[in-house]
Parts: C-alpha cells; structure tokens; sequence
C-alpha cells in the first residue's frame, strides 16, 4: 500500500478527513526511522505502517487512529519520546501510542512473553481508556498473521 492509496480509501469513507494529519505522521516516521538502517529495514518498517493503516480503514476509523496507526512503533524502535511526539502531535494521538508500546512491551500476542496472560489482561483492562487502542492492537495482530501467513504458511497466535 502506498500513501496515495490510504490517503484514497480513507477519504472514501471520510470526506472531510484531515489528510494533512495523515500526511504528517507518515512523513514524521519516514525521517524518524534511522537512515542507518539498510533501505529494505526501512522500507519494510513503512510498509508495514501503511498496511496496519490500511487495516483500519476496512473499520472507517478516524483520522486519529490512522495517524496513530503510523506512527505505532515510533516509541519502541526509535530513540524518539513520548514528549518530543506531543510536539508535533495532539495528546490523543501520543496517549494511544503510549499505551500501545506499553502493552507491547508486557509481551501482548507474543509466545515468548515472560508476563504471565492475566497481567497483561489487568494491565490492558487498566489503561485502556480509549477504544481506538483496542483496534490498533487487533489491528496490528491481524497485519502479523496476513504478513506470517503469506510469507511462510505458518503462524503463531
């Protein structure tokens, strides 16, 4: 999916869309991503933003959460924080991702997770104070196992 196409299906849904904001986030983790990292690292961190993006426009969700949905890693795989985000973007937006790594990093839909199942529940249960989280993490989960199925045939849930 290119930006092009997201920008397209969300304003099939929504008209009055900020695609200005859309745009921003997009264009802010392009240059958040270390240019260190080799071109596919990269290109394969946007793809995979677009496409987590692209899932939630089948859901017609708000600009707010396609925003959040690029920006999802921003906090976990760059030196980037929480109060640099809040510069650039609304508190919304920044809340969502915050909770979103801090439900990642506890270990949400990993086997390997060294957090036993029901204190991610407490703690998902606990922060979750906004709906668009949820569909960011299903969202996300749905992204892995289209990505893990069609490249190998195999999965973890």
């Amino acid at each position: 999916m290119s930006l092009s196409r997201l920008v397209a299906k969300v304003q099939r849904y929504n008209p009055s869309s900020d695609i200005a904001l859309i745009r921003k986030a997009y264009v802010f983790i392009a240059n958040a991503y270390p240019k260190s990292w080799e071109s596919a690292s990269h290109t394969d961190l946007l793809s995979q933003a677009l496409g987590l993006a692209g899932i939630l426009t089948e859901y017609m969700v708000d600009d707010i959460t396609i925003a959040a949905a690029l920006l999802h890693d921003i906090l976990r795989i760059t030196p980037i924080t929480a109060n640099e985000l809040r510069k650039n973007f609304s508190k919304e937006i920044v809340d969502i991702l915050v909770v979103f790594k801090n439900i990642r990093d506890l270990g949400y839909g990993s086997i390997e997770s060294k957090s036993p199942p029901s204190l991610v529940l407490k703690y998902m249960l606990s922060q979750i104070h906004d709906i668009r989280i949820i569909y960011l993490l299903l969202s996300h989960r749905i992204h892995y196992l289209r990505a893990n199925v069609l490249i190998s045939n195999t999965f973890v849930l």
